[in-house]
């Protein structure tokens, strides 16, 4: 079984997220609502993958990210931002962090669990 970790502030899209996983029996879906719930839970349970919003109370998603990358313990959790913003700024700043992968929102369902699965794979 594969742990997702899902960091999002916005209650509504994080039980969305939960709930589009809820229906794959391989995933067990954790959730965090800011920067410092996330990487305390990191710290004690390292998740599979995580699905970071990039505008987060306190430290943004791009920082949470980096950091992840930097550390050799962190640094092979697959990471996905999710962010409302389409500027290609925010794609390179999610480039520059070392995520995995990059998804706007609103997304479609499908094309984030293929994301998910590829990530995984």
């Amino acid at each position: 079984m594969k742990t997702i970790l899902i960091v999002e502030d916005e209650e509504s899209i994080s039980t969305l997220l939960k709930d589009i996983f809820s229906y794959v029996e391989e995933y067990r879906v954790l959730c965090a609502s800011d920067g410092e719930e996330a990487l305390e839970m990191i710290r004690m349970a390292p998740p599979d993958i995580i699905l970071l919003d990039a505008q987060l109370p306190g430290i943004n998603g791009f920082e949470i990210c980096h950091r992840l990358k930097a550390d050799p313990i962190t640094s092979s959790i697959k990471v996905l931002m999710l962010t409302g913003m389409i500027q290609s700024y925010y794609l390179k700043q999610a480039q520059k962090a070392g995520a995995d992968g990059y998804l706007v929102k609103p997304f479609n369902s499908v094309e984030l669990l293929d994301k998910v699965q590829a990530c995984l794979s």
